[in-house]
């Protein structure tokens, strides 16, 4: 596993711990072999190799934010950030298709997240970065 993909995978479980939430509903978009998935390669990653990639979240997506109010998503500045976003879901997913089919169900099922999670960024942000990852080719 590459060090982005245990840095992905780093911030994910962090995010997670930091909120102090229960996140065992998370657990329902994952099938058993992407649950093992997520514990083995979370056996492997150190604090330093996880808070990179908080880090790298937090940093991409107060750019996203930022851009989503007033650049047009198919820029050269938007379809970098789409770039940078993918390729810290890739590190998630390491390539894995249950992770990233897991993940995808996650963020695109609101109706049914427990009351009090929050989606670590807005409305107008989520639509502007998957309009901008439309435009790539």
């Amino acid at each position: 596993m590459c060090i982005r993909d245990r840095e992905k995978l780093r911030t994910i479980i962090e995010v997670m711990k930091v909120e102090k939430s229960d996140w065992s509903w998370t657990k329902n978009y994952y099938s058993e072999e992407a649950q093992q998935t997520i514990n083995e390669r979370a056996a492997t990653i150190s604090k330093e190799e996880l808070e990179a990639g908080q880090h790298a979240w937090t940093d991409l997506i107060a750019e996203v934010e930022a851009a989503a109010t007033h650049e047009d998503p198919a820029s050269e500045h938007a379809q970098e950030l789409a770039k940078r976003w993918k390729a810290l879901v890739h590190e998630f997913t390491g390539g894995d298709a249950g992770l990233h089919d897991g993940l995808n169900k996650l963020y695109n099922d609101p109706t049914h997240w427990p009351k009090d999670f929050k989606r670590p960024w807005s409305d107008r942000a989520d639509r502007f970065i998957r309009t901008a990852m439309n435009c790539q080719a």
